[in-house]
């Protein structure tokens, strides 16, 4: 799928507001990336994606790192519950593999998951989630396509076959529950139709 750029940021303004030049560039890295993206069939998928992004970095559109004190990252160490479901083992584990990338990755146990599927360590290098290109393929593609996070995945929620219907709202399973999940299902709705009104002449809705 490509989609045309003015088309896109025309109704992007008409449903979210104004943009700046470096909000324009964040989002066009996302774009290209979603598009360059074999794994990525759907596109209710890339609306959905994109609601969650638009939530989950604040409006940034860029990768985040979870913010804290160092004692704020005690309640992922080893032996705490958290920690636990992390797969956290080592002290400092809690943040050195603190959440990171659109959706934000955490925990000792999916970092070794990302770095066993690319061939990538980020084990050693937990900061290339901050980089676009794995945030989009690490923390955003493969996480929410396999069920990194809660083992919800998009499929489960939003069918390839557009014949059937999308459940935006408890999609956000994926990711944390409910959590603002009325809030990022309008917002997909919005995105779904903003991209279909982008979608460049000859190509499809599904890949």
């Amino acid at each position: 799928m490509k989609f045309d750029r003015e088309r896109f940021f025309n109704g992007f303004r008409d449903g979210f507001g104004e943009l700046d030049q470096p909000h324009i560039d964040a989002i066009n890295k996302i774009l290209a990336s979603a598009e360059a993206d074999t794994d990525i069939s759907s596109l209710r998928w890339i609306a959905y994606i994109l609601a969650t992004i638009k939530r989950e970095c604040g409006d940034s559109w860029t990768p985040v790192s979870e913010q804290g004190s160092p004692g704020y990252f005690n309640r992922y160490e080893p032996g705490t519950r958290m920690g636990k479901m992390l797969g956290n083992t080592e002290a400092g584990d809690g943040f050195t593999f603190r959440g990171r990338g659109y959706p934000q990755t955490s925990g000792r146990a999916n970092y070794q998951k990302l770095t066993d599927h690319f061939g990538v360590d980020f084990m050693t290098q937990p900061d290339l989630l901050m980089d676009p290109e794995w945030a989009w393929k690490g923390s955003t593609s493969y996480g929410m396509r396999m069920g990194l996070y809660t083992g919800k995945t998009l499929a489960q929620f939003i069918p390839e076959d557009e014949s059937q219907q999308a459940d935006y709202f408890n999609a956000r399973q994926i990711i944390n529950g409910h959590d603002h999940a009325q809030e990022i299902a309008d917002d997909a709705v919005k995105f779904e139709s903003i991209l279909r009104a982008a979608l460049v002449t000859g190509q499809t809705a599904t890949a």
